[in-house]
């Protein structure tokens, strides 16, 4: 009854910090499904956001099957079949979250600026993974991003808003008017 039209199906559960994770792209895809079919036959004008994946650094993490296949590819092309099959959208929105800096003992300035510059490239995977396991235009979320989660001077200083910037803006070249983005840690911590 609150006319809540965007839902997001968990949070970041292709990670171990997770309660419920790690779980392998294709658990995820069924749970995924079953939630959004249920959900969509409530209410077929809702928006469901997955799957909140913990990282752009799609080619480090594998599917969880040991078979040479990559999380995020794969989770979509088991979705996008799924949309085949059933003749109807479930994933209105690709959603993720990154957090490129992670160097807890050397901390600094033009390390985290360049760990920033790995998003682009990223999110130009993801891009073309969409193209090719999903029909039609997607929006895509990067519901959660700042340099680090790590609380440290380095992100109170300007190097954190220019790397809040250009990972903004290489991902606004990218995704456009499809595109939602929200800062999240900006500070650290």
């Amino acid at each position: 009854g609150f006319r809540v039209r965007d839902w997001q199906v968990g949070n970041e559960l292709d990670g171990e910090w997770e309660e419920g994770g790690p779980l392998s792209a294709r658990q995820y895809a069924a749970r995924f499904l079953a939630f959004a079919r249920a959900m969509k036959s409530e209410d077929p004008d809702i928006h469901i956001h997955g799957p909140l994946y913990s990282t752009h650094k799609f080619f480090e993490k594998g599917a969880g099957l040991m078979d040479g296949k990559l999380w995020m590819p794969e989770f979509l092309r088991i979705v996008g079949e799924a949309e085949v099959k059933d003749g109807r959208h479930y994933l209105d929105a690709v959603d993720m979250h990154t957090y490129p800096y992670w160097a807890a003992d050397s901390l600094n300035a033009a390390d985290m600026l360049k760990a920033s510059m790995t998003a682009g490239p990223a999110f130009d995977s993801l891009s073309r993974w969409m193209s090719v396991y999903l029909q039609g235009t997607r929006e895509v979320q990067l519901s959660e991003f700042s340099s680090t989660v790590l609380a440290t001077p380095v992100t109170m200083r300007s190097v954190q808003a220019t790397v809040i910037a250009n990972m903004f803006a290489e991902f606004a070249v990218r995704f456009g008017d499809r595109g939602h983005v929200l800062p999240w840690d900006v500070h650290g911590g």
